[in-house]
């Protein structure tokens, strides 16, 4: 419907509430003043079109320095959040099932290894999982493990984005890691300055 109609059909159909817009990766958005333009956009479509169904997903931090604005008047509602709670087995296994056509041999391996299971409660790491189990039996042991999911993401990144140069990408993430692993918290994002300054001021990868 949407691809059909024109300017002024869309816009119609956001003010009369018959939509649902999903706006993903808003912690994509480079820089922090250029969220904040983004941010205030989506802030005047909420009250341009207050019916409408507004989804907007974000990691936590990037959301967090650049939340959504409060609305100007009072009957447009405030933006509420949630956030994302681990997946659990079944889910695991659904999510395979359908994303996959898992027969349940990958859920199987994954289900008995606390590692792989571990790294299924996200749906990026278990989606990695699950393109791995489609090139054969998944790799035994941490590092050859961490290993592959490292080089089906890049390969995921480069036929999607395309990138600097595979040995060049697989050199930057390194070294990112080695920063993060020597801080004191290494679970916490790495903010864009930080990251720009291990890997030299290069934002080409």
């Amino acid at each position: 419907l949407l691809v059909l109609a024109n300017v002024g059909g869309i816009e119609q159909i956001l003010v009369d509430g018959k939509a649902i817009v999903a706006l993903d990766g808003f912690d994509e958005i480079r820089g922090k003043i250029q969220r904040e333009r983004i941010a205030s956009a989506i802030g005047q479509l909420s009250e341009t079109a207050p019916n409408i169904c507004l989804i907007v997903t974000s990691r936590p931090a990037e959301y967090d320095a650049t939340p959504l604005p409060p609305p100007t008047t009072h009957d447009v509602d405030e933006f509420v959040t949630a956030n994302t709670l681990p997946l659990e087995g079944d889910q695991v296994r659904q999510f395979l099932r359908v994303c996959f056509k898992d027969d349940g041999a990958l859920w199987q391996a994954i289900r008995h290894d606390p590692n792989l299971l571990e790294l299924a409660t996200t749906p990026l790491m278990l989606t990695l999982l699950g393109l791995l189990g489609q090139k054969g039996p998944l790799p035994a042991g941490e590092l050859a493990l961490y290993d592959a999911v490292v080089a089906t993401a890049m390969d995921s990144w480069e036929s999607a984005k395309g990138s600097a140069g595979r040995a060049a990408a697989r050199e930057a993430l390194e070294d990112l890691a080695l920063a993060m692993q020597q801080r004191d918290t290494p679970a916490e994002s790495l903010p864009q300055s930080q990251a720009l300054r291990v890997l030299g001021g290069d934002q080409s990868l």
